[in-house]
């Protein structure tokens, strides 16, 4: 006898779409298509689309050491609200960082019982922790994640004259380098020069991290990982140009996967200047002709994810008032509970694309990337039973209030569009459906 039956559904898999049910039998997919009402607990989507449960691989929930801005508790109920089953944790706006693994066992300490989705965890990469890459990968770190430009002094930059070290430390073990690429000599020319010369407008901030300061660090990482044969992710592909990079990397057979964010997909740089700070983030948006652009790259398949970078803060770290303008206000932005609807609405209804590219993006590329996919991303029995199911035409708004972030800010409040999250299932448990969150989390830790 099955556990739960999803029936009357429309099936999404990352190459078709069909009617069928799921029966769930210990937390695991134990039948598709057609499933025999065997009398076990059943939930109509009829009409609905089901997809496996959808990944966000790039978030920052804060914890250890940024409680005041995100916890796993607020930011994973979130998650979970919006579709996601399963989160990859960035080792970054913690304090301490997580560089090591005595680290990351203290960081799966203080999150275990507080994530209602499941979760993986990224080490750090710079030149310090190289030491340490293959114990934090021993201690299940999926990625490793490192700036080509100067973060903060929490997290050392990851130099790209060191790329070639940090490729060899991972190669070991094939390891997979996730960076954040901007030129830092440019980016930090343009912005001291714009300082010191008291230009701190949002315009500023914007020509301080121009389009050619992501372009030569892609270039320049994706060299050094042509010439190592090692396995690179570029985070949050902002620009069409920095993705044609990509693309004719990946023809030369170069191991590189990217991912972009819905920001740089339906807002522009706009959004910045007349909406403030809240839109800030790095790389920033980009112009409506650029982000246009990149849609292109998405949809052939040169950019592999969509995630949300969700990075949060509260407003009083998104104050430009002082000295230093836009310059000083925190950059960064909320999105992991809005990444699925929104992504679904401008896919499917706006570019008329198949609902199967949400699968690919948010399902089976990321699972293949990170390692997960033995349990995570796919339609397939014996996999995990992870279930978004989707009301293609109900219509949504997004409003600041019904966020569950800690913090209620979000740079996409008063988009609208159709395609509706109805009911979340993890492992076999339903998490979230029709308004209603689980009242027990019961996320757990991925290796």
């Amino acid at each position: 006898m099955y556990d739960l039956i999803l029936k009357h559904a429309v099936l999404v898999t990352d190459s078709a779409v069909f009617p069928g049910a799921v029966g769930v039998k210990d937390g695991k997919i134990a039948a598709i298509g057609e499933v025999a009402d065997d009398g076990a607990p059943c939930i109509d989507v009829r009409g609905q689309y089901l997809f496996p449960g959808l990944i966000d691989c790039h978030v920052h929930f804060n914890q250890p050491g940024f409680d005041s801005r995100e916890t796993f508790d607020c930011a994973s109920s979130a998650a979970a609200v919006g579709g996601v089953t399963t989160v990859l944790d960035m080792p970054l706006n913690n304090r301490p960082a997580t560089s090591t693994a005595a680290r990351m066992e203290a960081k799966k300490q203080l999150i275990a019982g507080h994530s209602w989705v499941d979760y993986a965890l990224y080490g750090a990469l710079f030149p310090a922790c190289y030491g340490d890459l293959a114990e934090m990968h021993a201690h299940g770190a999926v990625a490793f994640k490192g700036f080509t430009c100067d973060d903060s002094a929490l997290f050392p930059m990851q130099p790209v004259e060191a790329l070639p070290r940090a490729f060899a430390a991972l190669k070991p073990f094939d390891g997979l380098a996730a960076l954040h690429c901007e030129d830092d000599v440019m980016c930090t020319r343009l912005a001291q020069e714009k300082i010191a010369a008291g230009h701190t407008a949002r315009r500023d901030y914007l020509d301080s991290r121009p389009p050619e300061a992501e372009v030569r660090a892609v270039r320049a990482a994706l060299a050094a990982a042509e010439q190592s044969g090692a396995r690179l992710h570029i985070c949050h592909v902002s620009h069409p140009d920095a993705a044609q990079l990509i693309r004719e990397a990946k023809a030369r057979g170069v191991r590189v996967t990217a991912e972009t964010c819905p920001q740089y997909l339906l807002l522009t740089e706009q959004d910045v200047l007349t909406r403030g700070m809240v839109c800030k983030c790095s790389p920033p948006m980009r112009t409506a002709e650029a982000r246009d652009r990149l849609w292109d790259y998405l949809l052939d398949g040169t950019i592999d994810c969509l995630c949300s970078d969700h990075s949060p803060a509260p407003m009083e770290e998104k104050d430009e008032s002082g000295p230093r303008g836009a310059f000083g206000a925190w950059s960064g932005l909320s999105g992991v509970q809005t990444t699925v609807m929104s992504m679904f609405d401008a896919i499917v209804h706006q570019k008329g694309a198949s609902p199967c590219v949400l699968a690919q993006k948010m399902g089976s590329r990321p699972a293949e990337i990170f390692g997960l996919d033995r349990q995570k991303g796919r339609l397939v029995v014996g996999m995990d039973a992870d279930f978004t199911c989707i009301d293609p035409e109900r219509s949504w708004e997004i409003r600041p209030e019904d966020m569950r972030y800690k913090h209620k800010l979000t740079p996409f409040a008063g988009c609208r569009g159709r395609g509706a999250v109805t009911l979340t299932v993890l492992r076999g448990s339903v998490v979230y459906r029709d308004g209603v969150l689980s009242a027990v989390p019961e996320g757990k830790l991925l290796r």
